[in-house]
């Protein structure tokens, strides 16, 4: 059983993979047909059962979505289930009159313009609606045993003392290497931007990875370019990024 059904075009497939791996930061199960159904399945049938045992379906509505039959008559069984729908409509379009009028009374989230901060606030919302909470980042779970194994077991160090600034950046590198895994793009672009500005390590080439990912989906926030752009005024040569 899953928390979310997701209902939503395979055109958009790229945009529900995003939206899945947002969710899974909070704990939050959801069904996705192409990923859910095996060959050989009753196709109807898992969907339909899919849609009983959830808790909340979610519409990806989109251009593609509005005018799929698939899609109306998931809505449909929804409604006739009688579960939670939350629209999350992506685009600019003229909505088809009967999906209207079947969500009209339902949550509506508009992503216009579509970025990445939209699919944040789905997360955070969707979470609160089924009351989960952020899963914590691994890293930060293992800060408190590192400290107490530490003090524990005390020790000398024998190694050469580490430059103050080093050490600052690798932990924000790995924070934000952390986070670019987990496609936390926000998270990951304002740890490793100090490293790159700095040329530590691969975070020039990671951050150089976020910003071409800006034309797709996401913006990043003018606050963050605007750094970017004064050390650029300041003869840095990052400013090859922009």
């Amino acid at each position: 059983m899953s928390d979310v059904f997701i209902s939503y075009s395979r055109k958009d497939s790229e945009i529900v993979d995003r939206i899945e791996q947002e969710l899974d930061k909070y704990g939050i199960t959801s069904f996705i047909d192409r990923s859910a159904i095996d060959l050989g399945d009753d196709f109807a049938e898992v969907i339909a059962k899919a849609l009983f045992e959830c808790q909340i379906v979610l519409f990806v509505w989109s251009e593609n979505s509005n005018q799929s039959e698939n899609t109306a008559n998931e809505i449909a069984l929804a409604i006739d289930f009688e579960k939670t729908i939350v629209s999350f409509k992506i685009g600019t379009f003229k909505s088809d009159y009967k999906l209207a009028y079947r969500l009209v009374r339902f949550n509506r989230i508009d992503a216009v313009p579509f970025n990445e901060d939209k699919i944040v606030e789905l997360g955070k919302k969707l979470s609160q609606q089924l009351g989960k909470k952020l899963k914590e980042r691994p890293e930060a779970r293992n800060v408190d045993k590192v400290r107490e194994s530490d003090n524990a077991k005390p020790s000398i160090d024998k190694s050469l003392p580490k430059n103050a600034d080093e050490s600052k950046y690798e932990s924000s590198y790995k924070f934000g290497k952390s986070a670019l895994l987990e496609f936390d793009l926000p998270s990951a672009f304002s740890d490793l931007l100090e490293p790159a500005l700095n040329d530590y390590k691969d975070s020039r080439e990671l951050v150089a990875g976020i910003v071409d990912y800006r034309s797709r989906i996401w913006s990043i926030p003018d606050a963050e370019f605007d750094c970017v752009e004064k050390q650029a005024d300041n003869g840095n040569s990052y400013v090859v990024l922009l």
